[in-house]
């Protein structure tokens, strides 16, 4: 009786047909393994593609891993993007980086001939040849804004249609379809800035192309890694925990430094307000600070701090990697 209830509610409460959301929810609630195996199954092709084509074959197990290590330690992050399997890419693309960056450095030190580590990343994938140009885009595609990615990767990579993506997303079906066309757009210009032919760069951000399968021994691997992980069972010393950890590291360095920066440009900004509005005759025996503008200074001060403000902010959407993703 036992078992013949277990069964029922697992019919009831099948993964296959719940949302990302519902998934989360329950992986985060009560660690459902059937959740996690679920959200693997329904993202890890788009994952599988992008670790193949940016760390080579041998490498991608590990970099596949290491993303849904990523996703079970911070399911919050991922379940506020709106999209999973956008978000993911987007941990792919900064896993790949990093172990790009560590054979780098490592081929330095060792010395490496030209068949060390750093030659290992240009593998041949699935088909026989390693296409860099497609690289390049798995590349550009994983470091689009996440609200132009999202759109992306559910209908250019998972094949979803506009209004099925527009409601997993939470946004209207226009704004799905403006976004698309913007993604292609900035994913045109940043494969022609790359040396990518301009035919050959709109053919491909029109359509980025097939998933990769994934195979089912590394689906049941990477499921038992994270709960293993989970339950202090996986060693500190296994390949994608420290990939997890460093890329994890990093995604909370840079968020932290953002949060300082808009913190540091909003002081700025009020003190220089306060500054524009200060009295400009002050008692006797007190005289403004060195360097501080006066009345009539004030908005051309807030003026330059305005266009210093959006000409970093525009940097920023262009797409330029932070300083810590730059191999040095």
């Amino acid at each position: 009786m036992a078992v013949y209830l277990h069964d029922l509610l697992r019919l009831v409460f099948q993964a296959e047909g719940a949302g990302d959301g519902e998934l989360l929810g329950r992986f985060i609630r009560c660690r459902d393994g059937d959740a996690f195996a679920a959200l693997v199954q329904r993202h890890g092709p788009a994952v599988y593609r992008v670790c193949r084509r940016l760390v080579g074959a041998t490498a991608a197990d590990d970099a596949f891993q290491a993303s849904f290590l990523i996703l079970a330690t911070r399911p919050r992050a991922a379940q506020r993007s709106r999209s999973v399997g956008a978000w993911l890419v987007g941990v792919a693309g900064r896993v790949a980086r990093q172990m790009r960056r560590a054979d780098y450095r490592r081929a330095r030190r060792e010395t490496a001939v030209a068949t060390g580590p750093a030659d290992r990343m240009l593998e041949t994938d699935v088909s026989g040849e390693m296409s860099d140009t497609l690289r390049i885009l798995d590349e550009e595609l994983s470091r689009l804004p996440d609200r132009l990615r999202g759109p992306v990767v559910l209908c250019l990579l998972q094949g979803q249609s506009q209004e099925r993506a527009a409601a997993a997303l939470g946004q209207s079906a226009r704004t799905v379809r403006r976004r698309l066309d913007q993604a292609r757009q900035l994913l045109r210009l940043r494969l022609e800035r790359r040396g990518v032919v301009p035919l050959v760069a709109a053919g491909l951000a029109v359509n980025v192309g097939p998933v990769a399968a994934v195979p089912a021994d590394l689906a049941r691997r990477t499921t038992a890694l994270v709960f293993d992980y989970l339950t202090g069972g996986a060693g500190v010393a296994c390949p994608p925990v420290v990939l997890a950890k460093g890329v994890t590291t990093n995604m909370i360095a840079r968020k932290v430094t953002v949060v300082l920066a808009v913190t540091a440009i909003g002081l700025a900004a009020l003190g220089v307000g306060l500054a524009g509005g200060q009295n400009p005759n002050p008692p006797p025996g007190l005289t403004p600070l060195s360097g501080t503008p006066d009345a009539s200074g004030g908005p051309a001060a807030r003026e330059r701090l305005r266009a210093r403000f959006i000409k970093a902010a525009g940097t920023r959407e262009s797409g330029s990697p932070p300083r810590f993703y730059q191999s040095t």
